[in-house]
């Protein structure tokens, strides 16, 4: 397979901001809540704590696990980030994993606790955008179901008056 060591699977451009962790399910789950963050998932925690910052970085989020694996890598990874001035910041989950809090909590309360947890000009730059996507998913989807509904009842009412008119068609008294 060649060279690993340093290198992980890329989720967005790297750019002055990514959060990295370890395991591609972990990643795209935080990926659900931060979807325009830049991302990195290594392979393993030693993968992780070798990761390769890319030049333009200034801060990096370490998605840590919540085992010791994951607290060697995130000390190795902050010894690292300090050493060539980046910001690293470490992201926890509630559980194990980000992963395992995406299927336990679901998107808004995984945005609710990573509100606390990443700088304030970052929930305003990743959190807020994420957040009216989804507002307007919701509402583009509302509009859907309302014109959906909307069309049932036209359907319903248009099938009942060919009915009437079917019967009163029959029934020429009923006209009267």
């Amino acid at each position: 397979m060649g060279h690993l060591l340093g290198y992980a699977v890329r989720f967005g451009a790297a750019g002055e901001i990514m959060a990295a962790g370890k395991g591609i399910e972990t990643m795209l789950s935080l990926r659900c809540v931060l979807p325009t963050m830049p991302m990195a998932a290594a392979l393993s925690a030693a993968h992780l704590a070798a990761i390769l910052f890319p030049d333009p970085l200034r801060r990096l989020y370490v998605a840590r696990d919540a085992d010791s694996a994951g607290d060697g890598a995130l000390a190795t990874l902050l010894d690292r980030a300090q050493h060539v001035g980046v910001e690293a910041i470490a992201l926890s989950p509630g559980l194990r994993d980000f992963n395992e809090d995406l299927r336990a909590f679901g998107v808004e309360a995984m945005r609710a606790a990573l509100r606390f947890q990443i700088a304030p000009q970052d929930v305003v730059h990743f959190l807020a955008w994420a957040a009216r996507q989804r507002r307007r998913g919701l509402a583009h989807l509302h509009r859907r179901l309302l014109v959906a509904r909307i069309s049932k009842c036209g359907a319903r009412f248009r099938d009942r008056i060919l009915s009437l008119r079917a019967a009163a068609a029959l029934h020429p008294r009923l006209e009267e």
